[in-house]
Protein backbone atom coordinates (compact mmCIF):
# COMPACT_ATOMS: atom_id res chain seq x y z
CA UNK A 1 0.00 0.00 0.00
CA UNK A 2 1.52 3.54 -1.15
CA UNK A 3 2.45 6.01 1.99
CA UNK A 4 0.28 9.40 1.57
CA UNK A 5 3.61 10.91 0.45
CA UNK A 6 3.21 8.80 -2.53
CA UNK A 7 -0.29 9.47 -3.11
CA UNK A 8 0.21 13.07 -2.91
CA UNK A 9 3.04 12.90 -5.84
CA UNK A 10 1.22 10.65 -8.03
CA UNK A 11 -2.20 12.50 -7.72
CA UNK A 12 -0.31 15.58 -8.69
CA UNK A 13 1.63 14.12 -11.44
CA UNK A 14 -1.79 13.20 -12.90
CA UNK A 15 -3.54 16.09 -12.31
CA UNK A 16 -0.60 18.00 -13.87
CA UNK A 17 -0.31 16.16 -16.41
CA UNK A 18 -4.38 15.81 -17.21
CA UNK A 19 -3.79 20.11 -17.51
CA UNK A 20 -0.92 20.71 -18.99
CA UNK A 21 -2.38 18.60 -21.68
CA UNK A 22 -5.67 20.13 -21.62
CA UNK A 23 -3.95 23.32 -21.98
CA UNK A 24 -1.84 22.50 -24.84
CA UNK A 25 -5.16 20.95 -27.01
CA UNK A 26 -6.61 24.21 -26.02
CA UNK A 27 -4.12 26.75 -26.82
CA UNK A 28 -2.84 25.45 -30.48
CA UNK A 29 -6.58 26.28 -32.25
CA UNK A 30 -6.71 29.35 -29.83
CA UNK A 31 -3.07 30.12 -31.24
CA UNK A 32 -4.52 29.66 -34.87
CA UNK A 33 -7.35 32.10 -34.42
CA UNK A 34 -6.01 34.80 -32.87
CA UNK A 35 -2.04 34.80 -35.28
CA UNK A 36 -4.26 34.51 -38.57
CA UNK A 37 -5.37 38.26 -38.81
CA UNK A 38 -1.98 39.42 -37.61
CA UNK A 39 -0.76 36.93 -40.45
CA UNK A 40 -3.03 38.91 -42.68
CA UNK A 41 -2.04 41.62 -42.08
CA UNK A 42 1.33 41.00 -42.43
CA UNK A 43 1.19 39.23 -45.93
CA UNK A 44 -0.41 42.27 -47.28
CA UNK A 45 2.79 43.62 -45.93
CA UNK A 46 5.23 42.02 -47.76
CA UNK A 47 3.27 41.21 -51.18
CA UNK A 48 3.64 45.62 -51.31
CA UNK A 49 7.86 44.81 -50.74
CA UNK A 50 7.60 42.26 -53.14
CA UNK A 51 5.37 44.53 -55.93
CA UNK A 52 8.03 47.78 -55.36
CA UNK A 53 11.06 45.42 -55.21
CA UNK A 54 9.78 43.96 -58.50
CA UNK A 55 9.32 47.06 -60.34
CA UNK A 56 12.82 48.67 -59.48
CA UNK A 57 15.38 45.81 -59.16
CA UNK A 58 16.55 43.24 -61.21
CA UNK A 59 14.98 40.05 -61.72
CA UNK A 60 18.16 38.23 -59.63
CA UNK A 61 17.14 40.50 -56.96
CA UNK A 62 13.51 39.85 -56.61
CA UNK A 63 14.11 36.13 -56.95
CA UNK A 64 16.90 35.99 -53.91
CA UNK A 65 14.26 37.56 -51.55
CA UNK A 66 11.27 35.76 -52.70
CA UNK A 67 13.24 32.45 -52.06
CA UNK A 68 14.09 33.97 -48.50
CA UNK A 69 10.47 34.25 -47.56
CA UNK A 70 10.12 30.87 -46.55
CA UNK A 71 12.49 31.58 -43.84
CA UNK A 72 9.66 33.75 -42.73
CA UNK A 73 7.47 31.26 -42.89
CA UNK A 74 5.61 32.60 -46.14
CA UNK A 75 5.17 30.78 -49.68
CA UNK A 76 4.88 32.56 -52.54
CA UNK A 77 4.07 32.12 -56.31
CA UNK A 78 4.20 34.86 -58.46
CA UNK A 79 2.24 34.47 -62.48
CA UNK A 80 2.55 36.23 -65.45
CA UNK A 81 -0.72 37.12 -68.00
CA UNK A 82 0.66 33.83 -69.81
CA UNK A 83 -0.95 32.32 -66.29
CA UNK A 84 2.54 30.63 -66.07
CA UNK A 85 4.52 30.29 -62.88
CA UNK A 86 7.48 33.11 -62.84
CA UNK A 87 9.03 33.22 -59.45
CA UNK A 88 8.50 30.57 -56.77
CA UNK A 89 10.28 30.64 -53.36
CA UNK A 90 10.29 26.83 -54.18
CA UNK A 91 7.12 25.33 -52.66
CA UNK A 92 3.91 25.34 -54.62
CA UNK A 93 0.19 24.85 -54.03
CA UNK A 94 -3.13 24.14 -56.04
CA UNK A 95 -4.54 27.67 -57.37
CA UNK A 96 -7.21 27.29 -59.40
CA UNK A 97 -7.32 29.12 -62.69
CA UNK A 98 -10.32 31.01 -62.26
CA UNK A 99 -8.41 32.30 -59.57
CA UNK A 100 -5.55 33.00 -60.94
CA UNK A 101 -7.22 35.09 -63.97
CA UNK A 102 -9.37 36.86 -61.50
CA UNK A 103 -6.01 37.94 -60.08
CA UNK A 104 -4.24 39.11 -63.80
CA UNK A 105 -7.69 40.74 -64.31
CA UNK A 106 -6.40 43.45 -61.61
CA UNK A 107 -8.74 41.99 -58.94
CA UNK A 108 -7.22 41.07 -55.52
CA UNK A 109 -9.16 38.77 -53.12
CA UNK A 110 -8.40 36.83 -50.02
CA UNK A 111 -9.26 33.24 -49.49
CA UNK A 112 -10.72 33.40 -45.99
CA UNK A 113 -12.13 29.94 -46.12
CA UNK A 114 -8.70 28.74 -47.07
CA UNK A 115 -6.73 27.22 -43.81
CA UNK A 116 -3.83 28.60 -44.51
CA UNK A 117 -5.39 31.98 -45.47
CA UNK A 118 -4.33 33.07 -49.19
CA UNK A 119 -3.71 36.68 -50.54
CA UNK A 120 -3.93 37.48 -54.06
CA UNK A 121 -2.55 40.58 -55.59
CA UNK A 122 -2.49 41.97 -59.21
CA UNK A 123 0.07 44.34 -60.36
CA UNK A 124 2.02 45.57 -63.02
CA UNK A 125 5.08 45.99 -64.44
CA UNK A 126 6.64 47.51 -68.09
CA UNK A 127 3.54 46.38 -69.27
CA UNK A 128 3.00 43.45 -68.24
CA UNK A 129 0.13 41.66 -65.65
CA UNK A 130 1.47 40.17 -62.76
CA UNK A 131 -0.67 37.58 -60.35
CA UNK A 132 1.28 37.38 -56.80
CA UNK A 133 -0.17 34.27 -54.21
CA UNK A 134 1.15 34.59 -50.95
CA UNK A 135 0.32 32.64 -47.86
CA UNK A 136 1.42 31.60 -44.54
CA UNK A 137 3.56 28.53 -43.93
CA UNK A 138 0.96 27.85 -40.92
CA UNK A 139 2.57 24.84 -40.44
CA UNK A 140 5.55 25.48 -40.19
CA UNK A 141 4.56 28.52 -37.80
CA UNK A 142 1.97 26.27 -35.34
CA UNK A 143 4.85 23.26 -35.53
CA UNK A 144 7.57 25.93 -33.84
CA UNK A 145 4.58 26.78 -31.88
CA UNK A 146 4.34 23.40 -30.37
CA UNK A 147 7.97 22.68 -29.99
CA UNK A 148 7.93 25.77 -28.11
CA UNK A 149 4.57 24.61 -25.88
CA UNK A 150 6.06 21.22 -25.47
CA UNK A 151 9.82 22.70 -24.01
CA UNK A 152 7.71 25.37 -21.82
CA UNK A 153 5.35 22.67 -20.69
CA UNK A 154 8.03 19.91 -19.61
CA UNK A 155 9.87 22.58 -17.85
CA UNK A 156 6.81 23.60 -16.18
CA UNK A 157 6.14 19.93 -15.34
CA UNK A 158 9.56 19.13 -14.54
CA UNK A 159 10.12 22.09 -11.90
CA UNK A 160 6.64 21.59 -10.91
CA UNK A 161 7.41 18.61 -9.54
CA UNK A 162 10.37 19.01 -7.65
CA UNK A 163 8.95 22.27 -6.02
CA UNK A 164 5.92 19.91 -4.89
CA UNK A 165 8.01 17.15 -3.96
CA UNK A 166 9.73 19.30 -1.09
CA UNK A 167 5.96 20.77 -0.15
CA UNK A 168 4.45 17.59 0.32
CA UNK A 169 7.07 16.18 2.34
CA UNK A 170 5.95 19.52 4.34
CA UNK A 171 2.62 18.82 4.26
CA UNK A 172 3.09 14.94 4.75
CA UNK A 173 5.19 15.58 7.62
CA UNK A 174 2.76 16.14 10.40
CA UNK A 175 0.57 13.08 9.30
CA UNK A 176 4.47 11.02 10.01
CA UNK A 177 4.37 12.80 13.36
CA UNK A 178 0.86 11.66 14.37
CA UNK A 179 1.15 8.41 13.45
CA UNK A 180 3.90 7.91 15.41
CA UNK A 181 2.11 9.35 17.99
CA UNK A 182 -0.94 7.47 17.77
CA UNK A 183 0.84 4.53 17.63
CA UNK A 184 2.69 5.51 21.09
CA UNK A 185 -0.96 6.64 22.68
CA UNK A 186 -2.50 2.75 21.26
CA UNK A 187 0.40 1.52 23.78
CA UNK A 188 -0.79 3.77 26.64
CA UNK A 189 1.73 6.22 27.07
CA UNK A 190 -0.35 9.24 27.55
CA UNK A 191 2.43 11.73 27.99
CA UNK A 192 2.79 13.13 24.41
CA UNK A 193 2.37 16.85 22.94
CA UNK A 194 3.15 17.28 19.43
CA UNK A 195 4.35 20.74 18.50
CA UNK A 196 2.15 23.44 16.70
CA UNK A 197 3.45 25.33 14.07
CA UNK A 198 0.92 25.46 11.67
CA UNK A 199 -2.15 27.33 11.74
CA UNK A 200 -4.36 25.72 9.12
CA UNK A 201 -6.55 22.49 9.12
CA UNK A 202 -3.59 20.14 10.00
CA UNK A 203 -2.80 22.70 13.08
CA UNK A 204 -6.33 22.41 14.09
CA UNK A 205 -6.15 18.39 13.68
CA UNK A 206 -2.68 18.87 15.68
CA UNK A 207 -4.28 20.45 18.57
CA UNK A 208 -7.20 18.48 18.39
CA UNK A 209 -5.28 15.68 19.00
CA UNK A 210 -3.49 16.99 21.72
CA UNK A 211 -6.46 17.75 23.53
CA UNK A 212 -7.57 14.17 22.59
CA UNK A 213 -4.55 12.48 24.53
CA UNK A 214 -4.60 15.05 27.39
CA UNK A 215 -8.27 13.98 28.29
CA UNK A 216 -7.43 10.31 27.61
CA UNK A 217 -4.62 10.99 30.53
CA UNK A 218 -6.73 12.31 32.69
CA UNK A 219 -9.32 9.57 32.11
CA UNK A 220 -6.92 6.71 32.18
CA UNK A 221 -5.59 8.38 35.57
CA UNK A 222 -9.65 8.55 36.76
CA UNK A 223 -9.16 5.18 35.73
CA UNK A 224 -6.21 4.25 37.94
CA UNK A 225 -7.98 5.97 41.01
CA UNK A 226 -10.99 4.21 40.68
CA UNK A 227 -9.44 1.03 40.93
CA UNK A 228 -7.47 1.99 43.66
CA UNK A 229 -10.61 3.26 45.06
CA UNK A 230 -12.78 0.45 44.67
CA UNK A 231 -9.81 -1.68 45.72
CA UNK A 232 -9.53 0.06 49.21
CA UNK A 233 -13.61 0.06 49.84
CA UNK A 234 -13.82 -3.61 49.29
CA UNK A 235 -10.53 -4.25 51.47
CA UNK A 236 -11.66 -2.25 54.25
CA UNK A 237 -15.09 -3.99 55.09
CA UNK A 238 -13.11 -7.73 53.82
CA UNK A 239 -10.33 -6.80 56.91
CA UNK A 240 -13.01 -6.74 59.26
CA UNK A 241 -14.55 -9.66 57.87
CA UNK A 242 -11.99 -12.00 57.67
CA UNK A 243 -10.43 -10.84 61.55
CA UNK A 244 -14.03 -11.42 63.06
CA UNK A 245 -14.60 -14.53 61.60
CA UNK A 246 -10.92 -15.76 62.03
CA UNK A 247 -11.54 -14.61 65.93
CA UNK A 248 -14.79 -16.54 66.04
CA UNK A 249 -13.07 -19.94 64.38
CA UNK A 250 -10.34 -19.67 66.73
CA UNK A 251 -12.46 -19.77 69.82
CA UNK A 252 -11.23 -16.13 70.74
CA UNK A 253 -14.52 -15.20 71.53
CA UNK A 254 -16.11 -16.93 74.05
CA UNK A 255 -19.32 -15.39 75.53
CA UNK A 256 -22.84 -15.31 73.34
CA UNK A 257 -22.86 -11.47 73.42
CA UNK A 258 -19.47 -10.63 72.10
CA UNK A 259 -20.14 -13.40 69.93
CA UNK A 260 -23.35 -11.71 68.56
CA UNK A 261 -22.06 -8.96 68.16
CA UNK A 262 -18.96 -9.89 65.85
CA UNK A 263 -21.15 -11.84 63.42
CA UNK A 264 -23.49 -8.36 63.57
CA UNK A 265 -20.04 -6.92 62.39
CA UNK A 266 -19.54 -9.22 60.04
CA UNK A 267 -23.23 -8.72 58.27
CA UNK A 268 -23.06 -5.49 58.32
CA UNK A 269 -19.75 -5.45 56.56
CA UNK A 270 -21.31 -7.61 54.23
CA UNK A 271 -24.16 -5.68 53.37
CA UNK A 272 -21.98 -2.73 52.79
CA UNK A 273 -19.73 -4.53 50.39
CA UNK A 274 -22.85 -5.80 49.08
CA UNK A 275 -24.28 -2.08 48.92
CA UNK A 276 -21.13 -0.91 47.41
CA UNK A 277 -21.46 -3.33 44.25
CA UNK A 278 -24.57 -2.63 43.39
CA UNK A 279 -23.75 1.25 43.71
CA UNK A 280 -20.72 0.27 41.36
CA UNK A 281 -23.52 -1.82 38.97
CA UNK A 282 -25.31 0.86 38.72
CA UNK A 283 -23.07 3.23 37.43
CA UNK A 284 -21.21 0.95 35.06
CA UNK A 285 -24.94 0.65 33.52
CA UNK A 286 -25.62 4.70 33.44
CA UNK A 287 -22.35 5.04 32.44
CA UNK A 288 -22.84 2.74 29.07
CA UNK A 289 -26.81 3.38 28.93
CA UNK A 290 -27.71 5.38 30.84
CA UNK A 291 -29.19 8.11 28.55
CA UNK A 292 -31.90 5.01 27.31
CA UNK A 293 -33.96 4.86 30.15
CA UNK A 294 -37.42 3.90 30.26
CA UNK A 295 -39.30 7.35 30.88
CA UNK A 296 -43.09 7.38 32.47
CA UNK A 297 -45.13 10.37 32.76
CA UNK A 298 -46.22 10.62 37.07
CA UNK A 299 -46.29 12.80 40.06
CA UNK A 300 -43.04 14.16 41.36
CA UNK A 301 -44.61 15.66 44.51
CA UNK A 302 -46.48 12.17 45.39
CA UNK A 303 -42.61 10.24 44.72
CA UNK A 304 -41.34 12.58 47.16
CA UNK A 305 -43.64 12.20 49.83
CA UNK A 306 -43.72 8.74 49.56
CA UNK A 307 -39.39 9.00 49.77
CA UNK A 308 -40.15 10.69 53.16
CA UNK A 309 -42.89 8.12 54.52
CA UNK A 310 -40.07 5.61 53.59
CA UNK A 311 -37.08 7.34 55.54
CA UNK A 312 -39.50 7.85 58.74
CA UNK A 313 -37.31 5.54 61.12
CA UNK A 314 -34.23 7.66 59.67
CA UNK A 315 -35.68 10.68 60.84
CA UNK A 316 -38.36 10.37 63.65
CA UNK A 317 -35.36 8.58 65.51
CA UNK A 318 -33.30 11.65 65.71
CA UNK A 319 -36.70 13.48 66.53
CA UNK A 320 -36.30 16.00 63.25
CA UNK A 321 -38.38 17.73 61.66
CA UNK A 322 -39.62 17.34 58.09
CA UNK A 323 -40.94 20.44 55.94
CA UNK A 324 -42.72 19.66 52.85
CA UNK A 325 -43.90 22.72 50.49
CA UNK A 326 -44.60 20.84 47.11
CA UNK A 327 -46.66 21.98 43.89
CA UNK A 328 -48.14 19.65 42.11
CA UNK A 329 -45.61 18.53 39.14
CA UNK A 330 -46.01 15.66 36.72
CA UNK A 331 -42.83 14.93 34.74
CA UNK A 332 -41.69 12.23 32.20
CA UNK A 333 -38.45 10.09 33.93
CA UNK A 334 -37.77 6.97 35.08
CA UNK A 335 -39.20 6.35 38.58
CA UNK A 336 -36.96 3.84 39.96
CA UNK A 337 -33.95 5.53 39.10
CA UNK A 338 -35.20 9.74 40.67
CA UNK A 339 -36.50 7.74 43.72
CA UNK A 340 -32.83 6.57 44.11
CA UNK A 341 -31.66 10.08 44.00
CA UNK A 342 -34.25 11.77 46.45
CA UNK A 343 -32.94 8.79 49.22
CA UNK A 344 -29.50 9.39 48.67
CA UNK A 345 -29.79 13.46 49.15
CA UNK A 346 -32.31 12.71 51.89
CA UNK A 347 -30.52 10.05 53.73
CA UNK A 348 -27.31 12.45 53.51
CA UNK A 349 -29.50 15.50 54.66
CA UNK A 350 -30.77 13.45 57.92
CA UNK A 351 -27.61 11.87 58.33
CA UNK A 352 -25.31 15.25 59.09
CA UNK A 353 -28.22 17.31 60.90
CA UNK A 354 -28.43 16.98 64.21
CA UNK A 355 -30.95 15.76 66.89
CA UNK A 356 -34.21 18.19 66.94
CA UNK A 357 -33.31 20.23 63.99
CA UNK A 358 -35.04 20.54 60.66
CA UNK A 359 -35.20 19.47 56.72
CA UNK A 360 -37.15 21.32 54.40
CA UNK A 361 -38.03 19.73 51.07
CA UNK A 362 -39.83 22.24 47.65
CA UNK A 363 -40.86 21.59 44.99
CA UNK A 364 -42.18 24.24 42.14
CA UNK A 365 -42.42 24.30 38.33
CA UNK A 366 -41.17 27.16 36.53
CA UNK A 367 -41.95 27.01 33.17
CA UNK A 368 -40.53 23.56 31.44
CA UNK A 369 -38.70 22.84 34.54
CA UNK A 370 -39.11 21.52 37.93
CA UNK A 371 -37.11 22.65 40.99
CA UNK A 372 -36.70 20.62 43.74
CA UNK A 373 -34.74 21.58 46.71
CA UNK A 374 -33.50 19.29 49.94
CA UNK A 375 -32.07 21.91 52.64
CA UNK A 376 -31.26 21.07 55.93
CA UNK A 377 -29.13 22.51 58.96
CA UNK A 378 -26.68 20.20 59.64
CA UNK A 379 -23.16 20.50 59.56
CA UNK A 380 -22.36 22.05 56.44
CA UNK A 381 -19.42 21.74 54.34
CA UNK A 382 -16.41 24.14 53.12
CA UNK A 383 -16.23 26.28 49.50
CA UNK A 384 -13.59 24.34 48.80
CA UNK A 385 -15.03 20.78 49.32
CA UNK A 386 -18.51 21.52 47.02
CA UNK A 387 -15.89 21.16 43.50
CA UNK A 388 -15.60 17.25 44.77
CA UNK A 389 -18.35 16.11 45.94
CA UNK A 390 -19.89 14.61 43.23
CA UNK A 391 -16.76 13.04 42.32
CA UNK A 392 -16.49 9.15 42.50
CA UNK A 393 -15.68 7.78 45.93
CA UNK A 394 -14.71 11.14 47.55
CA UNK A 395 -15.56 11.71 50.89
CA UNK A 396 -14.90 15.08 52.46
CA UNK A 397 -13.21 14.30 56.38
CA UNK A 398 -12.52 10.84 58.11
CA UNK A 399 -15.60 10.81 60.07
CA UNK A 400 -17.66 10.94 56.97
CA UNK A 401 -15.04 8.23 55.39
CA UNK A 402 -16.51 5.95 57.79
CA UNK A 403 -19.98 6.13 56.59
CA UNK A 404 -20.85 5.13 52.97
CA UNK A 405 -18.18 4.61 50.05
CA UNK A 406 -18.69 7.89 48.74
CA UNK A 407 -20.66 6.96 45.54
CA UNK A 408 -23.93 8.52 46.69
CA UNK A 409 -24.12 11.90 45.04
CA UNK A 410 -21.89 10.31 42.00
CA UNK A 411 -24.88 8.18 41.26
CA UNK A 412 -27.48 11.45 41.92
CA UNK A 413 -25.52 13.35 39.19
CA UNK A 414 -25.23 10.87 36.85
CA UNK A 415 -28.46 9.74 36.59
CA UNK A 416 -30.17 13.45 36.62
CA UNK A 417 -27.55 14.36 33.35
CA UNK A 418 -29.26 11.21 31.81
CA UNK A 419 -32.45 12.87 32.58
CA UNK A 420 -31.28 16.24 30.68
CA UNK A 421 -31.03 17.81 34.55
CA UNK A 422 -29.16 19.14 36.93
CA UNK A 423 -28.06 19.43 40.66
CA UNK A 424 -26.67 22.30 42.40
CA UNK A 425 -25.31 22.68 45.77
CA UNK A 426 -24.58 25.47 48.65
CA UNK A 427 -23.40 24.91 51.79
CA UNK A 428 -21.86 26.85 54.72
CA UNK A 429 -19.87 25.40 57.54
CA UNK A 430 -21.90 24.73 60.98
CA UNK A 431 -24.82 26.27 59.22
CA UNK A 432 -26.39 23.79 56.64
CA UNK A 433 -26.64 22.48 53.19
CA UNK A 434 -28.85 22.77 50.40
CA UNK A 435 -29.06 20.75 47.15
CA UNK A 436 -31.05 21.96 44.10
CA UNK A 437 -32.36 19.38 41.58
CA UNK A 438 -33.25 20.99 38.25
CA UNK A 439 -35.56 18.43 35.37
CA UNK A 440 -37.17 19.27 32.42
CA UNK A 441 -41.15 18.65 33.51
CA UNK A 442 -44.18 17.34 31.65
CA UNK A 443 -45.00 19.94 29.03
CA UNK A 444 -41.27 19.87 27.90
CA UNK A 445 -40.95 16.21 27.10
CA UNK A 446 -44.65 16.15 25.62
Amino acid sequence: MKNIHTQFIITFLFAALSSLILAFLIAIPLFEQSTYSDLHEEMEELSEVIIHLYEVSPEGKIEVYISKLDNFNYQAILFDESEEIVRTNGSTWFIKDQQVQHVLQGNGFTLEEERPRVLGIPFQVAGMNYALFLRPNFSKVVGSFKDLMIIIFFTIFIVGNIIFYFLSRYLVRPIHDLTGATQKVSEGNFNISLKIKRKDEMGDLISNFNYMVEELGKVDEMRQRFVSDVSHEIQSPLTSIQGFAKALKNGVVSSKEDQVHYLSVIEKESQRLSSLSENLLKLSVMDTDGKNVKKERYSLDEQLRRVVISLGPQWTRKKQVINIDCQSVSIMANQELLEQVWVNLLTNAIRYTGEGESISIGLIERGERAIITIKDTGIGMEQDELRHIFKRFYKIDPFRSGRGSGLGLSIVAKILDNHDGKVEVDSEKGVGTCFTVILPNARKES
